[in-house]
């Protein structure tokens, strides 16, 4: 078995790869191949270049490809107080093998990782690929993926609870709110306000631009808060129901959104507003 850098044609077959061992996972949608390769390749967030360089290695065996890993060293990386540009640590993006193989997924681990001397993350954040709407953990779901980092020394750095509203079971509001909302780059922030200020604030991604079409049904619950002295008074709910409404009639259907695990609050929230659980998602981190 050889460890290879991936050309043209080998980005066709890591996308059926992908394709094929991301089925059901929530936040992989039916992209088509070319929507999947320009987001492995040439993704940026917020009009940023997201990797300063990226690179897919295979593992080749007698002419076929049995798995890939994408790894990068990322120009900027995220803290809850800013924005930070990285300093020697990589990324590891993603990385697809077959359950009934995991020694094809400890050679792509032990490849990706003696490209870097200092920190690698994997499945790190908001550094996701664009068609995933950016959600770079990994999910649950693909245990044997976790299995082989844990082997290689990695740890799970964060948690966070995947889940799905159904508009069509929604509590969908015709309430009056004052809203306002503005545009920047692929998303809308909301603004909710109340006696003259803004007691809650929502940032949602429409995912049609993001797939190349696949998911224009789907948006995205990137960011919700309420003002701390308002909370436990039902503006959250009232906030989201009217967003859910104003979202329904843009012929959306969907909305996901994922919270840290530990943000229990959160979670009883999205639970009493209608969303299902759909999995857990971590990001991952090793360190020599």
């Amino acid at each position: 078995m050889r460890i290879l850098s991936v050309d043209a044609d080998g980005m066709r077959c890591a996308y059926r790869l992908w394709k094929e061992s991301t089925r059901g996972v929530p936040y992989c949608f039916d992209v088509d191949q070319n929507t999947w390769i320009e987001s492995v390749l040439n993704d940026t967030l917020c009009g940023e270049k997201m990797f300063s360089s990226t690179e897919v290695l295979c593992a080749l065996q007698g002419g076929r490809m049995l798995g890939f890993v994408q790894i990068g060293t990322p120009r900027f990386l995220f803290t809850p107080e800013r924005t930070l540009a990285s300093k020697g640590v990589g990324i590891l993006r993603q990385i697809v093998f077959s359950e009934q193989a995991p020694e094809v997924g400890d050679l792509l681990l032990e490849a990706a990782s003696s490209r870097f001397g200092s920190t690698l993350y994997a499945h790190y954040h908001a550094l996701g690929l664009r068609c995933c709407a950016y959600h770079g953990k990994l999910h649950e779901s693909m245990a044997h993926v976790e299995a082989a980092l844990l082997r290689q020394g990695f740890r799970v750095e964060h948690q966070n609870a995947y889940c799905c509203l159904q508009l069509s079971k929604a509590h969908l509001s015709c309430q009056a709110l004052c809203v306002s909302r503005a545009t920047e780059h692929d998303k809308t922030i909301y603004a909710l306000h109340r006696v003259g200020r803004c007691t809650a604030r929502a940032v949602v991604r429409s995912l049609g631009g993001l797939t190349g079409g696949a998911a224009a049904h789907v948006a995205y619950l990137v960011e919700l808060s309420v003002a701390a002295d308002v909370r436990s008074q039902g503006v959250g709910g009232k906030f989201v129901r009217w967003i859910s409404a104003e979202l329904h009639r843009t012929s959306h259907t969907e909305i996901h959104t994922d919270t840290a695990a530990e943000n229990t609050s959160a979670r009883r929230f999205y639970e009493r507003e209608g969303f299902e659980a759909r999995g857990m998602t971590r990001s991952y981190v090793f360190t020599p």
